[in-house]
C-alpha cells in the first residue's frame, strides 16, 4: 500500500466518523426536543455534545485529507469545478457548524443544567423550538451529503489535469 492510497484511506475513515456523529447527532436531538423529563435532556444533551465531537472533528479532518490527497494527486482544481465546489461547500458547513451549531448546543446544555425541577422549563423547549436549533443540524449534513455526493459522481470529469487515477503511485 502506496502513501497515495493510505492518504485515501484515512480520508474515507475520518468522513465515515463524521457521518457516524451526525446521524446521532440527528437521532437524539430530536427524542430530546420531544421530552418533557429534563434527566432525558440532560443525558441526551451530553450525548449530543459527543455526537458533534465525532462529527465535527471528523469532517474537518476528512475534509482536509481530501485537500491534501487532491493536490498530491495533481488534481488541477481549474479543469475540475465539483472539486471546488465541494472544497467551498465544505468549508461553509464548518464553519456554519462553529458559529451556529456549537454555540447552539452550548445555549440548550446551559439552560438543562440550570433548570431546577424534573420538569422541562418552557425556556429550554422554546430554544429547542428555534428554527435554527432545528434548521442549521439538517443543512450541515446535506452539505456534507451533497460534498459525498460530489466526490463519489464527480459530474463533467473529464480527467483532465488528473496525471494518475485512482491514485499517485
Amino acid at each position: 500500500m502506496n502513501f497515495g492510497e493510505l492518504l485515501k484511506l484515512a480520508h474515507i475513515l475520518a468522513i465515515i466518523i463524521g457521518f457516524s456523529g451526525a446521524i446521532g447527532f440527528h437521532v437524539i436531538m430530536p427524542m430530546a426536543a420531544r421530552s418533557t423529563d429534563l434527566s432525558f435532556v440532560r443525558s441526551a444533551l451530553k450525548f449530543g455534545f459527543v455526537f458533534e465531537n465525532l462529527a465535527f472533528p471528523g469532517f474537518v479532518i476528512g475534509g482536509l485529507l481530501g485537500l491534501w490527497l487532491s493536490v498530491y494527486q495533481d488534481w488541477d482544481f481549474g479543469e475540475n469545478t465539483w472539486l471546488n465546489i465541494s472544497a467551498t461547500i465544505w468549508l461553509v458547513a464548518v464553519v456554519g457548524s462553529i458559529a451556529i451549531l456549537r454555540p447552539g448546543l452550548r445555549k440548550l446544555n446551559r439552560l438543562a443544567n440550570e433548570a431546577p425541577g424534573p420538569e422541562v422549563p418552557p425556556e429550554l423547549t422554546a430554544e429547542f423550538k428555534k428554527p435554527l436549533q432545528f434548521i442549521t443540524p439538517n443543512l450541515l449534513t446535506l452539505a456534507m451529503l451533497i460534498v459525498l455526493f460530489l466526490m463519489v459522481t464527480k459530474p463533467g470529469v473529464d480527467f483532465a489535469g488528473i496525471d494518475h487515477w485512482p491514485v499517485n503511485t
